[in-house]
């Protein structure tokens, strides 16, 4: 596909897909910054451009195996985290190495502080801290077109399209 292309459509295309973003895109691909959104989008509309694009990105998601199940799949234990899953059956905070792998996904962050006392009373505390639940949310709701207005969904995304992704 990459032969049907001239070198400037092929390296607006190349830039295109390292972030998506059309105009930055055609600006490094060399066109004039004053027509470069417009010209970016002319280029998109090319079925070849569009093929080639397609045909890189899915090269890219075959080498690195990163698919849309396996994004999903991370959301969707943000999303559902359960906070009681970090307790043993005592209501003691379990070990990290004995928590399931699908809550240690969630977690952002782990802060451990000691506060020791001048009678040697110690107080060990521990904060954890949950990527956000309802970005985690929204974002999985709005790939199943929970939130369009009417329930009925909407027409699926083109390839291109950055929520394809």
């Amino acid at each position: 596909m990459a032969d049907k292309l001239n070198e400037k459509n092929k390296l607006f295309a190349d830039e295109y897909i390292k972030d998506l973003h059309i105009t930055n895109a055609a600006i490094r691909a060399g066109y004039s910054k004053k027509t470069a959104h417009v010209q970016g989008h002319e280029l998109l509309k090319k079925p070849k451009i569009q093929a080639y694009i397609q045909e890189r990105m899915n090269k890219r998601a075959e080498r690195t195996e990163i698919t849309q199940d396996k994004v999903l799949n991370e959301i969707a234990k943000m999303a559902f985290v359960n906070a009681k899953s970090l307790f043993d059956d005592n209501g003691h905070l379990k070990k990290i190495n004995e928590l399931p792998d699908d809550i240690t996904a969630a977690i952002s962050g782990i802060d451990v502080g000691e506060v020791r006392s001048n009678d040697s009373l110690t107080v060990v505390v521990k904060k954890i801290k949950f990527w956000d639940k309802r970005g985690s949310l929204e974002l999985l709701g709005k790939h199943l077109k929970l939130f369009d207005g009417d329930g009925a969904g909407k027409q699926a995304p083109k390839p291109l399209d950055p929520a394809f992704l």
